[in-house]
């Protein structure tokens, strides 16, 4: 596989957090260096569209993803999850060796 996909109950918080912000062109799904195991997922708003960058349309929701991270985003899936009182999306990355003992970050 070498799409993003997104659960049933992550495409509803995208629809909604984009509904929030018409002016978005869609989400952006990033990797960043970061976090003790090095590298940490980051998803906000894409305004526009830049030269290195590819939009993935998940039944719906435009994902904006760099031809860099592009490789390393294949076969993610996204999912919305409740933990405590805590909701956040969730990872999936099959390209993740490890991750962290706090889950915030993984190693490539």
């Amino acid at each position: 596989m070498n799409e993003v996909t997104l659960t049933s109950d992550a495409l509803a918080q995208a629809k909604r957090l984009l509904g929030a912000h018409p002016e978005a062109l869609g989400l952006k799904l990033s990797i960043e260096r970061g976090g003790c195991a090095g590298h940490s997922f980051r998803i906000g708003y894409a305004e526009r569209l830049a030269g290195d960058e590819r939009v993935i349309d998940c039944a719906g929701v435009a994902l904006v993803v760099t031809e860099a991270d592009f490789p390393l985003l294949a076969g993610t899936e996204v999912d919305y999850v409740r933990d405590g009182l805590n909701r956040m999306f969730r990872f999936r990355n099959p390209n993740a060796r490890e991750a962290c003992g706090c889950g915030e970050s993984f190693a490539l």
